[in-house]
């Protein structure tokens, strides 16, 4: 995608119940492409600068700069806004994520284990060693967490973010970062909040 137009395009053809996957929403979606000529005057729009652009790519963060200035042209009202701590639920993200995710796959993974690409198996393998109070404790913070941004939402209507901390990577490279401990946190900055909340 190279503009919100086409964004909106893709989003109109991968959003809303999918049939196919019981666990996707099913929740009727709108037509993205006609909310684009929609009047954001005095929508109220959160944006934690510090968060959407420390550790970020120069152009991501100098794009999210700019674009918050386009919404406040457009009359939305930019509140600058604080998240709540995201370190520790990205953390127990990848508690929840890998234990759920291993009992997705219990039937088919041991036994096909070879077929999966080394960063899911991994991840699988992990979550078969998940104790029960470790899910516990890590669903019990990510309901505070949850609460934490409920409370935000209450000032504002949107937040912005970046999606990614970086220019997407070629494959190649992104199979190299991988590699390197630490990386996973820097890949799911911005997502995994979003998914516990």
């Amino acid at each position: 995608a190279r503009t919100v137009a086409d964004t909106a395009a893709i989003l109109n053809e991968i959003a809303g119940p999918d049939l196919n996957d019981t666990t996707s929403s099913r929740e009727l979606v709108p037509d993205y492409l006609d909310l684009l000529t929609e009047d954001i005057t005095d929508l109220r729009i959160g944006f934690d600068r510090q968060y959407a652009t420390e550790g970020v790519s120069p152009v991501i963060a100098g794009s999210m700069i700019d674009a918050m200035e386009i919404f406040r042209q457009r009359g939305a009202n930019i509140k600058p806004v604080q998240l709540p701590a995201a370190t520790e639920a990205i953390h127990q993200w990848l508690t929840i994520c890998a234990a759920e995710a291993s009992v997705s796959h219990e039937e088919v993974f041991p036994e096909h284990s070879e077929k999966y690409n080394p960063l899911l198996r991994g991840l699988l393998n992990l979550g078969s060693t998940i104790l029960s109070s470790s899910y516990v404790k890590a669903q019990t913070m990510r309901q505070k967490f949850r609460i934490q941004m409920e409370a935000l939402f209450e000032h504002i209507d949107v937040l912005v973010t970046p999606a990614w901390h970086q220019l997407t990577p070629t494959l190649h490279i992104l199979s190299e970062q991988l590699k390197n401990d630490g990386r996973l946190e820097d890949l799911i900055r911005f997502s995994a909040p979003q998914d516990l909340s």
